[in-house]
């Protein structure tokens, strides 16, 4: 099945999706779609400032009913009740505004972890201010994206070559390791977490990792169709991996242990 959106998004640019319930949030520089799932149909749009051009990706996670957008200098919470927003952040992500932003949310605390190319921050949502922050090397270069996920109050990244993973609280560093997922520092890595294990993905490989040691478990070869420039989606069900590609699906079986 197929939903016509109008994102705003340009030919090279991305969009982020988030799922609550049967309703997915689409999220583009410049706007914010709700996708009924059982309806097959959108049911909801508001226009949104994130900083970003048309041509880079934002990062999206949900907070309750509160959808967050990341951009590169910009986050905005949206009410997906209301569809208005309920709150907005001006901060330096590190990327451009042709680059990709990662953004992952700690429910429990109200905090998102907000990523670019060289900045981490750590965003009090109920507050709407700056927690901390901390530059970083993820070896991706401005106009790069990053993926970042959370588990257990630590912050994963994947960039460009390497996963980094930092304290939330402190942001004090808890480990690197080196990755290959065949995508260049111009492109943008993505980032799933089952279990203890990590998919660091991108257009060419995912590498999986143990969470526990730290360290890189294997590399998988896939193709997705994606340039080396441009980005792929991933998302765990089921201990199986799914990586969507421009015009390519792969599925890739995790490990019994996840």
């Amino acid at each position: 099945a197929k939903v016509r959106l109008s994102t705003k998004a340009s030919y090279d640019g991305g969009v982020g999706v988030a799922l609550r319930g049967n309703k997915a949030f689409v999220a583009c520089p410049g706007r914010l779609s709700v996708v009924d799932i059982d309806q097959q149909a959108v049911v909801g749009t508001t226009d949104i400032e994130t900083g970003m051009s048309s041509d880079g990706n934002v990062g999206i996670a949900m907070y309750g009913d509160v959808a967050v957008v990341a951009g590169c200098s910009k986050v905005v919470l949206v009410d997906t009740h209301s569809m208005r927003v309920v709150g907005t952040l001006k901060f330096d992500s590190g990327a451009s505004y042709d680059g990709g932003v990662g953004v992952a949310v700690d429910s429990d605390r109200g905090w998102a972890v907000v990523v670019g190319s060289s900045m981490l921050h750590v965003i009090d949502l109920q507050n709407m201010t700056v927690r901390k922050r901390a530059k970083i090397n993820t070896g991706t270069s401005f106009d790069g994206g990053v993926g970042v996920a959370l588990r257990e109050g630590v912050a994963y990244i994947a960039g460009c070559g390497k996963l980094l993973a930092f304290d939330t609280d402190s942001l004090q560093p808890m480990g690197k390791v080196k990755i290959s997922t065949g995508t260049s520092c111009d492109g943008s890595a993505s980032i799933a977490i089952h279990g203890d294990i990590i998919a660091a993905a991108g257009c060419q490989g995912v590498t999986l990792i143990d969470i526990p040691t730290m360290s890189a478990l294997g590399i998988t070869e896939v193709d997705t169709s994606t340039s080396f420039d441009g980005g792929v989606a991933v998302a765990v069900y089921d201990k199986t991996l799914y990586v969507a590609g421009s015009s390519k699906f792969t599925k890739i079986p995790l490990p019994h242990s996840a």
